[in-house]
């Protein structure tokens, strides 16, 4: 379902967490960024429905959804549902809801980018392979799981992201190279840390993963001038790295819930300067596919003649 020729002209998106997808804030963004997004990432409960609706917005202006789909959510303490552990998805407790999920995106017949057991690499995640009753053989049986009940209702529509934490250093948690579409590769920036080499991290994920395609997800908070340089590092690695597929700023920062000024600080917009090289990656991405359009035009020209 992921097309190669993409790849030289990757997609270029947002995610965001429910409330700003609620707010309008999608629309916001892209007329800060005079430009349409192609791709929509949000986090959705199985329990939850697939957003038709939503869905359909995006095919009209001829974006797709990315889901992260989770198996529950944190219960008082943080803890984790029985029922997102890994165990429980393999012996079948979701198979319903999984079904339903299958048969609706098999309904909505356009192409969906999916996302199950999001860090299941980390003892964080509610369906992990090293907490909460799992262990790391138990994810890629997980995940061939969920994969087999979509393919027996036909939802072939669906191309899987794999998304570990750290998905160069995954490889006791990961599904079969031949069950993965794509690998997530996230940078989120925390103020006063340390930000990884967007070139470096992007080489060694290829490494990982051979001519698989990567999607990058990023989001920082920190001063104008720091930010707006790892955003143009960012640039660099990503105009130039043949893999990579796309590109996704998460806005509104890793807090599910976070204040409006942590919302404001993490966000692509978070400062004008760092707006501007945001803008820039636009431009840049808009001018290689055109390019690639133009090169594909020329050549079925040639095949013509």
């Amino acid at each position: 379902m992921i097309a190669q020729d993409k790849i030289v002209a990757p997609y270029f998106g947002v995610s965001l967490p429910v409330q700003l997808l609620e707010s309008g804030q999608e629309a916001v963004l892209e007329r800060n960024l005079n430009t349409q997004f192609t791709v929509v990432g949000r986090t959705q409960d199985i329990h939850d429905l697939f957003d038709r609706s939503w869905a359909n917005q995006l095919a009209e202006q001829h974006a797709h959804p990315w889901i992260t789909l989770q198996f529950g959510v944190f219960g008082a303490d943080h803890k984790p549902p029985l029922d997102a552990n890994l165990p429980a998805i393999i012996n079948g407790l979701h198979d319903p809801e999984i079904t339903r999920w299958a048969q609706d995106i098999r309904s909505y017949g356009k192409p969906v980018y999916l996302t199950i057991l999001q860090h299941a690499d980390r003892n964080w995640s509610l369906s992990s392979g090293v907490a909460n009753g799992g262990i790391p053989q138990d994810v890629p049986d997980a995940w061939k799981h969920v994969q087999d009940l979509f393919r027996a209702v036909g939802a072939d529509n669906v191309a899987w992201v794999w998304a570990p934490a750290d998905p160069i250093h995954s490889q006791l948690y990961n599904p079969p190279a031949a069950r993965i579409d794509a690998v997530l590769q996230s940078f989120i920036n925390y103020p006063g840390t340390k930000w990884g080499d967007p070139a470096k991290v992007l080489h060694d994920l290829e490494q990982a993963y051979p001519n698989k395609p990567i999607f990058v997800e990023a989001s920082a908070s920190g001063s104008a001038v720091a930010k707006a340089a790892w955003l143009q590092s960012l640039e660099q690695a990503v105009t130039v790295d043949r893999q990579v597929y796309a590109l996704l700023y998460h806005e509104g920062g890793p807090d599910l819930n976070a204040t409006k000024t942590e919302i404001a600080n993490w966000s692509l917009a978070s400062d004008p300067q760092s707006l501007s090289v945001m803008r820039q990656i636009v431009l840049d991405f808009q001018q290689k596919v055109e390019a690639r359009a133009a090169l594909t035009h020329n050549g079925e020209k040639t095949q013509k003649q």
